[in-house]
């Protein structure tokens, strides 16, 4: 399947694609939690300790923070709420942090929705006394809770997706490769339900991937790889690392990359395959030598 809109064939293609193409990401939730409980796929914002943080909000949409076993603390006031909040879980495993640059909201940030009198609230931590403290962002400060008493702090971290679906692709964003158009970045199309990776560049305003079959396909619904805690790890084995990054979901696909002549290819594995295989021109390779992302420690 290889799409080339042109002409009178455009509205047509435009509704095949919005049929084969789901649009991307399944939408992160807000669980209600029990107190003592925690939900499935509880997102791990920071430790302190050997406990692990998460975010809680209540039905107005104040946040505050659980370690899943003394209820949700409120980040202004004193409130301990123990039934009848939320908390923030992550099933498509797609947020992550990163560091604030000019004090600037990264594309990307985490939209954590809308509070009644604040407005739209981003997530953020703050390091302190080598601990981590969870907080919301407001007037460019992270507004967070320390021995109860809430705190600002121009220093901190910013709560972002992995995946997003943007045109833009931010100049500070680094290239995984490089092919006869230039610097080329990873993108995901999900195709019949199933999430593949594959390469898009600056103007190109379309994810160009290859399908389980082989054959190639692109489309304007995708998502572009930001803000990814993540390192290219030549593989030395058939079996892909525990740490590698999947497309997404319970996709079987995994982002790699293999050089070829004075380029650098993007493309796709899957686990037990022994070659990435790449677009090249009008046609794909299978390359032996070549790298899959892995997540930082």
């Amino acid at each position: 399947m290889h799409f080339k809109p042109m002409g009178l064939q455009f509205k047509v293609i435009a509704i095949l694609i919005s049929v084969w193409f789901c649009p991307n990401i399944e939408a992160l939730q807000w669980v209600t939690a029990q107190f003592d409980s925690l939900p499935t796929h509880s997102f791990p914002a920071g430790w302190q300790g050997n406990k692990a943080l998460h975010f809680c909000r209540d039905v107005d949409t104040n946040f505050g923070t659980t370690n899943g076993n003394q209820g949700c603390q409120l980040i202004y006031g004193d409130k301990l709420l123990k039934t009848g909040y939320e908390i923030l879980t992550d099933s498509q495993n797609n947020l992550r942090w990163t560091s604030l640059n000019r004090r600037k909201i990264p594309l990307g940030a985490f939209d954590a929705s809308v509070t009644p009198i604040l407005g739209t609230k981003y997530l953020c931590r703050v390091r302190r006394s080598a601990r981590t403290y969870l907080g919301f962002i407001q007037d460019t400060k992270c507004h967070y809770r320390y021995r109860d008493r809430t705190y600002q702090s121009h220093r901190y971290q910013v709560l972002v997706q992995m995946w997003v679906a943007t045109l833009e692709i931010p100049a500070t964003l680094r290239p995984s490769g490089h092919d006869e158009t230039g610097d080329v970045y990873v993108c995901r199309i999900k195709h019949r339900g199933i999430y593949y990776p594959g390469t898009t560049g600056i103007g190109w305003r379309q994810c160009h991937i290859l399908d389980q079959s082989g054959s190639r396909a692109e489309s304007e619904l995708y998502e572009l790889q930001l803000h990814l805690p993540h390192r290219w790890h030549k593989l030395r084995s058939h079996r892909l690392p525990k740490n590698a990054i999947n497309a997404g979901g319970s996709s079987d696909y995994y982002a790699c990359r293999a050089p070829l002549l004075k380029h650098v290819y993007l493309g796709r594995i899957k686990d037990g395959e022994s070659s990435c295989t790449v677009r090249i021109g009008e046609g794909h390779l299978s390359l032996k030598d070549y790298e899959v992302q892995v997540r930082s420690k």
